[in-house]
């Protein structure tokens, strides 16, 4: 189904939230381009589990907005977070039929990929606890913000982990979860310096977590979770990305990451998972999910994790120059993935992507989104196949797509 029924001319970056009060109730929000290429932050909800979509259309004062993100607290709220020069948050209390005027969350001091996640914890509203995390200035340290009033105010940011060593030039596209107890997990790719130009070489990036387990006063030392691949070479003037996610249960102590792999000398590229079950303390040894194909590029991987501990997990599935979005499904409380099942009714060119060659010939976004509750898995993608990036979703069983499930896991040489 295509959501982005509007007036603007391309859609980049989706995530999309379901509402922990009613799992019928989705809020989606991505990058929005004008005739002249000018963006907004544009959000659309859904109140049916998306079947039907409300535009909302560009959300106040987002002008020059990008990297959004989406997320719900315990009491239902919704939130949106950009970035626009500055990073702002807009809250909405009633399901997304409407939202209150931005707030501040810290001034722009070269900060990139922000990303607010809302405590699941159930309390007085006007303690609700959100938090952000983010990279600045110029991707030099991992950066941590939060408000402890459901987002009328914030706290002033402050690093929680720096670059360090020659071979650590930047951090890179962090992704923050929040678990039950104050558990806050933020995961990031460490850089080497690069070369200038673009497409930018492929190169191998440390993939870490860092935990806090007081709901961001204090942070654990980071855990390295392995050696991931956030650009591939998938043809020669463009780069794919693999960037890393993370997410958590909302009442149990289980926390899953993923990233995109790359074995040396291969045509394909693989996304593999790693499991907590201790707020972040120990994390598992990657272990692949199932291959679309020996000629296939995963991309852009994200996490979903529903009431019973079920972990869905979607792609870019890149092959001969098409583009397929799959969906896997694993076992409750495991990372044991069933094979891949293909969303998309047919694979569209990214190549007819208008939004300009951000990674080289062609750009489809940063990330893409996915949620899931109640049964219903609902991944949420940008898609070029109209002639023009448009923001398209699905509705899928959560146990329908279980078979092979137990196909056993291949651990990362």
């Amino acid at each position: 189904m295509r959501v982005s029924q509007d007036e603007f001319v391309g859609h980049a970056e989706s995530c999309l939230a379901v509402n922990p009060r009613d799992a019928r109730n989705l809020l989606g929000a991505c990058i929005a381009y004008g005739d002249e290429g000018e963006t907004r932050i544009s959000a659309y909800a859904s109140f049916d589990a998306g079947a039907s979509w409300h535009s909302l259309g560009a959300l106040e004062d987002s002008a020059n907005g990008r990297d959004p993100t989406v997320t719900f607290d315990a009491t239902g709220r919704g939130y949106v977070c950009a970035n626009t020069d500055d990073l702002h948050v807009w809250r909405t209390d009633d399901s997304g039929r409407s939202f209150s005027a931005p707030v501040l969350a810290t001034r722009g001091h070269k900060l990139d990929h922000p990303w607010l996640a809302a405590d699941p914890s159930s309390g007085p509203p006007s303690t609700t606890h959100l938090y952000g995390a983010w990279t600045g200035p110029d991707n030099t340290q991992l950066e941590f913000g939060r408000s402890t009033d459901a987002g009328r105010s914030f706290e002033a940011p402050r690093a929680i982990s720096t670059v360090s060593g020659p071979r650590e030039a930047n951090f890179a596209s962090p992704m923050i979860a929040a678990g039950p107890g104050g558990t806050v997990h933020a995961i990031y790719g460490v850089w080497p310096p690069l070369p200038e130009g673009l497409p930018r070489p492929e190169f191998p990036a440390p993939i870490r977590v860092i935990s806090s387990l007081d709901r961001g006063a204090t942070w654990a030392r980071p855990v390295g979770l392995g050696t991931g691949a956030m650009e591939i070479r998938v043809r020669p003037d463009t780069n794919g990305l693999g960037l890393p996610t993370v997410v958590a249960h909302r009442h149990r102590h289980i926390a899953a990451a993923a990233f995109v792999v790359r074995q040396p000398d291969t045509p394909f590229a693989d996304i593999a998972v790693c499991l907590s079950r201790d707020q972040g303390r120990t994390w598992t040894a990657p272990r692949l999910v199932p291959r679309a194909g020996d000629d296939t590029f995963y991309l852009q991987p994200q996490l979903a994790i529903d009431e019973a501990g079920r972990l869905s997990l979607s792609a870019f599935a890149y092959r001969r120059g098409l583009v397929d979005v799959v969906v896997m499904v694993a076992e409750p409380g495991t990372a044991r993935f069933g094979r891949p099942a293909s969303v998309t009714s047919r694979p569209f060119d990214p190549a007819q992507s208008t939004l300009g060659g951000k990674h080289g010939a062609w750009w489809i976004g940063d990330y893409q989104g996915l949620a899931s509750a109640a049964g219903r898995i609902h991944p949420f993608w940008n898609d070029p196949r109209s002639g023009r990036m448009e923001i398209f979703t699905a509705s899928l069983s959560s146990t329908a797509r279980r078979a092979g499930i137990s196909r056993p896991e291949r651990p990362v040489r």
